[in-house]
C-alpha cells in the first residue's frame, strides 16, 4: 500500500517541521489481521526519525482499542492470582529469582526498579496503573495521564487518581511535581518536542523528568528489522537514538543527567516470537509474557553486553531543566 495513501495523514518533523526523509522500513502491526503499511523515515534535515503515515485522528481511537484495548485490559498479566503460602525453593529464591531480574522479563518491575519512589509524581500514559500502584505502594503521591477509558477506568479501579485526557489537552494541573514520567509513552505521542516543553513547565524546582523508550540504535533492530516490536506501527510515532534524545532534550530547555541504554528482555523475546510465527505464516497473537526460561537465558546471554555499547533496547534518561 502507497503510504500516501487518502487513508492516511503524512506528518512532519516534530522537531525541525521537516516533511521529507530516507525510509528505514516500512511494516505493519504483526497482532492485527490488517494489511496496511507504515512508513518510517529519518528526516533529511535533524535526522529524527518518525512514521511517516499515520491514520487520521478519527481512526486512531479504532487502531488503540483494537491493540490495547485487548492486551491490557483483562490480559493475563492483569489477572490476580491466589498468594501462595509455600517458601520458594532455594533454586527460585537464590537462581531464577536474581536471573530474572537481570534478564527484566517483567516490564512493570523493570520501570519501577527505574524511579525512585519519593515526592510528587506524574506519569503521563498511565495505562492500567501497574508502575503508579508500586510506587504508591513505597510512598510517592502520584498521579496519571490516561487517553485510553478503558485503561484510565481500570487503573481508577487501583485507587488512583487518573485523568483521562491526552497529556497534550490535560488542563486540571494545579500544583508542581517532583517527577515526570514517560515510560514507553513518549514515542506515541504525535508532537514530542511540545509534550516535553510543556513537562517541564510543570515541574518543581530540582524536578526530574524521567523517559523510558525503545533505542532506535538497539542491536535487536538490526537483528529482527521488520519484526522488531518496537516499531510498534502505527502507535509508536517517533524513534530515539541517544543524540537525537539530546537534541529533543536542548531544543527545549532540558539536560540529560543521565542517559544510557538498558534492556527489556521481554521485547527480545517478543520479536523473536513474531519473527519464528511470520517465516512459519503464522498470524501472530498478543503476548501473554510467558517464555522459554533456556531460550531467554541464552538471549540474554548474547544480547545483554550490548547495553554497555549504546545498543540495549531501552534508552533510559534523566533530565532537568537547564
Amino acid at each position: 500500500m502507497d503510504p500516501s495513501d487518502k487513508d492516511f495523514r503524512l506528518t512532519r518533523c516534530a522537531l525541525c517541521h521537516e516533511e521529507t526523509g530516507q525510509t528505514l522500513v516500512s511494516t505493519n502491526d504483526p497482532y492485527l489481521d490488517r494489511e496496511e503499511l507504515f512508513e518510517v523515515i529519518k528526516c533529511r534535515k535533524c535526522g529524527l526519525v518518525r512514521t511517516r503515515n499515520l491514520p487520521f485522528q478519527e481512526d486512531l481511537s479504532v487502531w488503540y482499542d483494537q491493540h490495547y484495548g485487548q492486551v491490557h485490559i483483562g490480559s493475563p498479566q492483569q489477572k490476580s492470582t491466589p498468594p501462595s503460602n509455600a517458601s520458594p525453593s532455594f533454586l527460585k529464591k537464590w537462581v531464577l529469582g536474581p536471573l530474572k531480574r537481570t534478564l527484566r522479563t517483567e516490564y512493570a518491575q523493570f520501570a519501577v526498579s527505574r524511579i525512585l519512589p519519593q515526592g510528587k509524581i506524574l506519569e503521563v500514559g498511565c495505562g492500567v496503573g501497574q508502575i503508579l500502584q508500586a510506587l504508591k505502594e513505597q510512598g510517592a503521591e502520584v498521579e496519571g495521564i490516561e487517553p485510553h477509558s478503558g485503561l484510565a477506568e481500570a487503573a481508577r479501579q487501583k485507587g488512583l487518581l487518573i485523568h483521562n485526557s491526552h497529556f497534550e489537552n490535560w488542563k486540571e494541573f494545579s500544583a508542581p511535581f517532583d517527577q515526570i514520567i514517560f515510560s514507553f509513552t513518549l514515542e506515541q505521542i504525535e508532537d514530542p518536542v511540545n509534550a516535553l516543553k510543556q513537562a517541564r513547565k510543570y515541574l518543581a524546582p530540582g524536578g526530574t523528568i524521567t523517559i523510558l523508550c525503545p533505542n532506535l540504535n538497539a542491536i535487536t533492530r538490526f537483528l529482527f528489522f521488520k519484526s522488531w516490536l518496537m516499531w510498534h506501527l502505527p502507535y509508536h510515532k517517533y524513534y530515539f537514538s541517544p543524540n537525537t534524545m539530546k537534541k529533543v532534550l536542548n531544543h527545549v530547555g532540558l539536560k540529560a543527567v543521565l542517559l544510557k541504554t538498558d534492556w527489556r528482555m521481554d521485547s527480545a523475546m517478543e520479536s523473536l516470537r513474531i519473527t519464528w510465527n511470520r517465516l512459519c505464516g503464522k498470524q501472530v497473537v498478543p503476548f501473554s509474557g510467558r517464555s522459554s526460561k533456556l531460550v531467554l537465558l541464552v538471549l540474554g546471554l548474547l544480547l545483554l553486553p550490548f547495553k554497555w555499547i549504546g545498543m540495549g533496547n531501552v534508552l533510559h534518561v534523566v533530565a532537568t531543566p537547564e
